[in-house]
């Protein structure tokens, strides 16, 4: 196991990388219209909040000496990788919308992060982009954001 000694709390880093996306999420639902921003933007200041409040947590530990400061380096990984995820997300739904997203963001990390089979991954993510067409588009007659690209 290789690990890393920090000056600091090594929770700060993914609290810092959380609550960056966190306001960069928010920042990005401050511009869709009202309908389709609503929820997005409650969400993101729950967001924010919880992870400032995680900062804040290991801020207190790093100032008054009881942070864990060695950081075990595959696990800074796996959670780089899933902080890498995330931001995919939701620079997909930014550029290309939340139905392409769906589709794709469900049959990318079904197959590359779940290891599941191309036919599974594509099944999966069709039905995934069903529901939520039928739920939000259809029942709710919800609008979901279009994406810039388009």
């Amino acid at each position: 196991m290789k690990t890393i000694r920090l000056p600091f709390s090594a929770g700060i880093i993914p609290a810092l990388l959380l609550l960056g996306l966190a306001v960069g999420g928010w920042l990005i639902a401050l511009e869709w219209e009202r309908s389709s921003g609503m929820f997005p933007r409650f969400l993101g200041v729950i967001f924010i909040g919880l992870a400032a409040l995680e900062l804040g947590i290991h801020v207190f530990k790093s100032v008054f000496g009881k942070a864990e400061t060695v950081v075990d380096l595959e696990e800074l990984r796996k959670q780089l990788w899933g902080f890498g995820w995330l931001s995919l997300l939701l620079l997909m739904i930014y550029l290309l919308g939340f139905m392409v997203t769906v589709v794709l963001y469900v049959f990318l990390f079904l197959r590359f992060h779940g290891r599941f089979s191309y036919l599974l991954s594509t099944a999966i993510a069709v039905g995934s982009v069903a529901f939520v067409y039928l739920i939000f588009r259809r029942l709710l007659e919800y609008s979901l954001f279009p994406g810039i690209l388009w």
